[in-house]
């Protein structure tokens, strides 16, 4: 969360590149799989996963390509897993559930 408010932060800051159009991810691929069990790891849980059929014009793989993003020069702060926690981190202490 804080290398996407980072990087769009930087991005509307440099008038070099305002109103350009960039991705902001992390530039690897993470299935749903890996993504639920990065989430159950980080938030110490054991909870089951289930899939129901795919629904027509669902996107079954999806990567941010980050190549332009990178040729500005910004720079990630964070891996996949740190970004995890310091949002659960967040939500678990400030969002009301």
């Amino acid at each position: 969360m804080k290398d996407v408010v980072r990087a769009l932060l930087y991005l509307a800051e440099n008038e070099g590149i305002r109103g350009e159009v960039f991705n902001v991810g992390y530039g690897r691929r993470a299935s749903i799989v890996e993504v639920a069990d990065r989430i159950k790891r980080v938030l110490d849980v054991d909870i089951q996963v289930s899939f129901e059929k795919p629904r027509e014009g669902e996107i079954m793989h999806s990567q941010a390509d980050i190549e332009k993003l990178r040729g500005t020069g910004f720079e990630f702060q964070y891996d996949f897993e740190e970004g995890l926690k310091r949002l659960a981190y967040f939500l678990l202490n400030t969002v009301n559930l």
